[in-house]
């Protein structure tokens, strides 16, 4: 497994422990379980910073799609309008 597999399953690991489900496909928070923590935001800071490394280079399409669903989805919560 490459490091970025075991990145990517750490940080499911991690939004499931915060709460968060993967749910019709988008990253929502568990009913009732609304508050963002510290380790929400590192890992929210963890995916920007690969989404940075990532744009505009071949072959990432996906895996960039993946992590813009799962950022926007946190930003929802953690930054409520």
């Amino acid at each position: 497994m490459s490091l970025i597999d075991r990145q990517r399953v750490e940080a499911v690991r991690l939004l499931e422990a915060q709460g968060y489900a993967f749910d019709e496909g988008r990253w929502k928070p568990a009913v009732g379980n609304a508050q963002p923590t510290l380790e929400g935001d590192a890992i929210h800071a963890m995916m920007v910073r690969r989404v940075e490394a990532i744009t505009n280079r071949a072959g990432h399409e996906a895996e960039l799609e993946s992590l813009t669903i799962a950022i926007n989805a946190y930003e929802s919560v953690r930054w409520r309008a």
